[in-house]
């Protein structure tokens, strides 16, 4: 009786198990992906951008259509113009004037003086310097200094621009690149979705793994607006730091930076030393100080002047008498009050915050060469660490999503492996983007034209 009843209740398992269980569907909204943001295209569009442009290209419009960079030349135009008003103090200076008087006698008896009777009169005049103890050599080499100081200080400002440019032009890569990683992961989670769904219909699967894939690809999606999103205000930037309408939509080529040859960073800092122009422009700001101090300590010296000049007069007519006159005039300020003892303090203390300021400009160049090389080399290391971490997580999605279809996986795995295939995109577009922005850096640390 007992295998009887033993026998009957397997039979009647059997017949349950054989029955297809009808799969409970989870209570969940669908995931839709957003389109994206579209940021309407100004109405004039300059013509250097109306094709692809790659790094190098872009860093010539910028020079083009940069206003900071014209404000530099502006400066350097200036200090031109007023090493040209310095020297100006070595060369004669000829002056002309002329005027007609008409005189009328008001009260009966009274006479005109001889010196405001009726009539005309000019005179030309003729000055040059003959001697002022350097002091106006000083001056001179002052603004020659300061001049020189100028166009360095456009040069370095154009390093900067071409330096920022790049970098913000591989940026945009990055997010490009950063973009298209987002959207493949929600294909990826969209087929995962898919997956978890045709193993639940099947009988085989649980509502708890398709609740998860939606989840999962919820997040994908929001990563996926904040990528474009990035990317959207990397192109405001890109464009801002050329100088034209950032709205401007520019579309890049592919790019790549040249290799930098860093064998040894105490030769890159012997380079930068040479090569920067803030090092040079500092050297100029010494000169100029010293050049100053000089005129400074000569500003109450005599100086030595030659006059000429030819003045004629006449009632009915211009000439009707003329005199000339010739001499030598010399003027010393015996006492001042202090005020050429200020100008010369000033004067030193122009010349003492100088060379303090070359000494942090030469400090900052080995600074940035330090950095720039510490970044290069780290870079060099993370895109070969990265890239063999996405093979290995491409290889891991692989083998994981084959297991689950037969069904020796869970979906959390399959999760797992997908969240570190992403992540290992994502890390190694960035390192690839910032060995390229890092050889830039490093470029421009050492003074170098590329």
């Amino acid at each position: 009786m007992r295998y009887v009843f033993a026998i009957t209740m397997l039979a009647a398992s059997s017949v349950a198990m054989c029955q297809k269980t009808e799969p409970i569907a989870p209570k969940t909204p669908d995931i839709k992906v957003p389109p994206a943001v579209a940021i309407t295209r100004p109405e004039q569009v300059i013509k250097e951008l109306e094709k692809p442009v790659n790094a190098i290209e872009a860093a010539v419009i910028a020079v083009r259509y940069q206003q900071s960079l014209a404000i530099a030349k502006a400066q350097t135009k200036g200090a031109r113009g007023q090493k040209n008003a310095a020297q100006s103090a070595l060369f004669p200076t000829l002056s002309l004037s002329s005027s007609y008087t008409d005189l009328d006698v008001i009260e009966e008896g009274s006479k005109p003086s001889s010196g405001t009777s009726s009539g005309y009169s000019s005179n030309l005049a003729l000055k040059q310097l003959l001697f002022d103890f350097n002091r106006s050599t000083d001056l001179i080499r002052q603004a020659e200094y300061v001049e020189q100081s100028a166009k360095f200080g456009y040069k370095a400002s154009l390093a900067n621009l071409i330096s920022d440019v790049k970098k913000a032009f591989y940026s945009v890569q990055a997010n490009e690149g950063l973009v298209k990683a987002a959207e493949a992961n929600v294909l990826a989670r969209q087929n995962q979705l898919k997956l978890a769904q045709a193993r639940l219909d099947s009988g085989m699967g649980a509502p708890a793994d398709v609740i998860s894939a939606k989840t999962n690809l919820s997040d994908a999606v929001l990563s996926l607006t904040q990528a474009r999103q990035t990317l959207s205000v990397s192109r405001l930037a890109l464009a801002q730091i050329i100088g034209v309408d950032p709205r401007t939509s520019i579309q890049q080529k592919e790019s790549t930076e040249d290799e930098v040859y860093a064998d040894s960073l105490d030769n890159l800092v012997k380079q930068a030393l040479e090569q920067r122009p803030e090092q040079a422009q500092a050297s100029a700001n010494i000169k100029a100080a010293e050049a100053g101090l000089a005129a400074a300590k000569n500003g109450n010296a005599p100086s030595l002047v030659f006059n000429a000049g030819v003045s004629s007069r006449g009632e009915k007519a211009l000439f009707d008498s003329s005199n000339s006159t010739f001499g030598l005039s010399l003027s010393w300020s015996l006492y001042d009050g202090g005020s050429a003892k200020g100008k010369k303090d000033q004067a030193q203390a122009s010349l003492d915050s100088a060379k303090a300021s070359a000494t942090i400009v030469e400090q900052s160049v080995v600074s940035d060469v330090s950095q720039a090389f510490l970044a290069l080399k780290t870079a060099e290391q993370r895109v070969e660490v990265t890239a063999a971490a996405l093979a290995n997580a491409r290889e891991a999605i692989r083998l994981t999503e084959g297991r689950y279809r037969e069904g020796f996986a869970t979906f959390v795995e399959i999760t797992t492996v997908q969240a570190a295939a992403y992540s290992a995109e994502n890390a190694n577009i960035n390192a690839v983007v910032a060995l390229q922005q890092a050889r830039v850096a490093l470029n421009r640390a050492i003074g170098s034209r590329n």
